[in-house]
């Protein structure tokens, strides 16, 4: 994988990402101005797993704190069949 380009999704560059557009969407950009972090920036393409592995993560955080490492592979897991199940809908609605 190349050094990350501070201008490009967070994915750019990395072969385990053929389908990512490089180009950041707002839409999906994660910021920590409260905390002094660069934002993370994610295409129209990485930022909806992105959204969702955020989302999982910090919903499983709130719910078990003191176990949330054993429930974190479930978070990720959740995360990604839902974007690929969304993705697959989709491309059955395009068929139409």
């Amino acid at each position: 994988m190349r050094a990350k380009d501070p201008t490009k999704c967070n994915d750019y560059g990395d072969d385990n990402v053929p389908n990512c557009l490089g180009t950041p969407d707002p839409r999906y950009t994660m910021r920590f101005d409260e905390i002094g972090e660069q934002p993370i920036l994610w295409c129209a393409n990485c930022g909806p797993l992105a959204q969702a592995m955020d989302e999982g993560l910090t919903k499983a955080f709130m719910a078990d704190p003191l176990n949330f490492p054993k429930t974190l592979e479930d978070a990720i897991d959740k995360a990604e069949t839902d974007v690929v199940v969304d993705e697959v809908v989709q491309a059955l609605k395009a068929k139409r």
